[in-house]
């Protein structure tokens, strides 16, 4: 076992493809970001968990490593065709879960911030899976949505329902699977047009199954801390700080969280456009730019994580997930059902934007994000690009133009019906009212972003 707090030296291969289909990146990123910051984490922890929740999607189709790759590739709660099939992938993640968390960090022979480290990129990984359940799956349809009501029932609630009362509780197959993933025929996954997925705001159903993936990632983070049964360890990974890791792991963790988000918003290949807060933000520029200035950068302490030369975290959480026979690595199932998430469910969705001098220089088209404070957190990072919003009329939306749109022009879902729902985010509060900070910011890869005035000067700004 080796300690990992150091400063690592490595290079990465060229992944050309990510993880298709999957649940998107930002809101993976935005329910870890809230459960952990409920739970009381630092930001330096939430920020490890978050970059090795993405690194499982990440790996997970690296044709360079592909032995990771088939590891990480199990770690989705997909091709889950019974219901059979689906209580034993969780019985057999949550075992892995237990196990883990009562290996490594409580290794004495590693030092306390180590084991610490541990406890945070299984966390990660683990989270990873849980969420992509509630939108690779029909769990949504045994405990339906009434009215403006969102159920909280979750697995680590209420267990698996009987079967047969809606169909079998299952999730959706990827048609061309050729690895031990694929255990039976079922629904099909689809992408963000088609299938059984709730992977993005623009699919049916999306709100309702992000709820169940925040609750269930709260409630993993309480039976985190009663699994490792060590409130030193425990305190270490709430509290990680910069110092704690150092100034070189922390300059590598930045690099990770801008890959994560730029990688995850720019991919434009295949079937891949943007796959942060929706499709349609794919840019092939952009994407080349920002991926191989993380290439050239050392691999990070999380990277080498997964794929070090002793460290193998996604191979020790995918062990006996598809497995038929016996596996020995059973650790017990815990229950919450006390997890009170709030008594409000904010919607917050951006659905127009209205040109008004969008900002001085006018060199470059508007390719425009949101950001948002809620309730004085930052919410982890930018939103979707939206490219070349003068050019919605007809242009395709990695064409660049120069010409802006004339000044008090509305943009709205049309005559560009394909950007659905620029920005849509879900938070939960005890608070009422709540405090909402939105701001609007042009996009520019080779100059400073420009913050957009979106004050009104004599236009309304509604955010009913």
């Amino acid at each position: 076992m080796k300690h990992i707090l150091t400063a690592l030296t490595a290079t990465a291969a060229l992944c050309t493809a990510s993880h298709t289909a999957a649940f998107d990146t930002g809101p993976h990123a935005y329910a870890t970001y809230r459960a952990l910051k409920h739970a009381g984490f630092s930001e330096t922890a939430i920020e490890i968990v978050q970059v090795s929740n993405w690194l499982t999607d990440y790996y997970s189709s690296d044709p360079a490593k592909s032995t990771l790759a088939g590891y990480a590739a199990k770690l989705h709660f997909d091709n889950l065709g019974t219901h059979s099939a689906t209580a034993a992938y969780w019985q057999r993640l949550l075992d892995n879960y237990h196990f883990e968390l009562r290996d490594e960090p409580l290794d004495t022979s590693l030092s306390e911030k180590d084991r610490a480290l541990y406890v945070l990129v299984f966390t990660g990984i683990t989270l990873h899976a849980i969420q992509d359940f509630y939108t690779h799956s029909n769990w949504p349809d045994y405990f339906p949505k009434t009215g403006d009501a969102y159920r909280d029932e979750t697995y680590l609630s209420v267990g698996m329902p009987a079967e047969g009362t809606v169909n079998p509780l299952r999730t959706g197959v990827y048609a061309d699977s050729a690895d031990d993933t694929a255990t039976v025929s079922g629904p099909d996954h689809g992408d963000y047009d088609t299938g059984v997925n709730k992977d993005s705001h623009i699919r049916p159903n999306w709100d309702q199954s992000y709820v169940f993936a925040y609750l269930e990632s709260a409630r993993l983070i309480d039976m985190a801390e009663e699994i490792l049964n060590d409130d030193t360890i425990w305190s270490a990974a709430q509290n990680m700080s910069d110092n704690d890791i150092g100034s070189s792991n922390r300059n590598d963790l930045d690099q990770d969280l801008d890959a994560m988000w730029s990688i995850s918003q720019f991919i434009d290949f295949g079937s891949e456009d943007g796959h942060w807060n929706g499709n349609k933000s794919g840019s092939n520029t952009d994407f080349g730019i920002e991926y191989a200035e993380w290439l050239s950068g050392d691999d990070s302490f999380i990277k080498d994580m997964f794929d070090g030369d002793t460290d193998d975290v996604a191979q020790q959480m995918a062990k006996c997930l598809y497995q038929t026979t016996t596996c020995d690595r059973a650790g017990g199932n815990t229950f919450f059902n006390d997890y009170d998430p709030g008594h409000s469910v904010v919607h917050v969705r951006v659905s127009e934007v209205v040109a008004n001098e969008w900002f001085p220089d006018a060199q470059t088209p508007p390719d425009f994000f949101a950001r948002m404070n809620f309730q004085d957190d930052y919410m982890i990072m930018d939103d979707r690009v939206l490219y070349d919003i003068s050019s919605w009329c007809g242009k395709d939306h990695d064409g660049k133009v120069t010409t802006l749109m004339p000044p008090n022009s509305a943009v709205t879902d049309s005559p560009r019906p394909d950007y659905i729902d620029a920005y849509w985010a879900i938070y939960f509060t005890h608070q009422d009212p709540v405090d909402i900070e939105i701001q609007l910011w042009d996009y520019d890869q080779t100059s400073s972003n420009d913050h957009a005035d979106i004050s009104g000067n004599g236009n309304n700004l509604d955010l009913s």
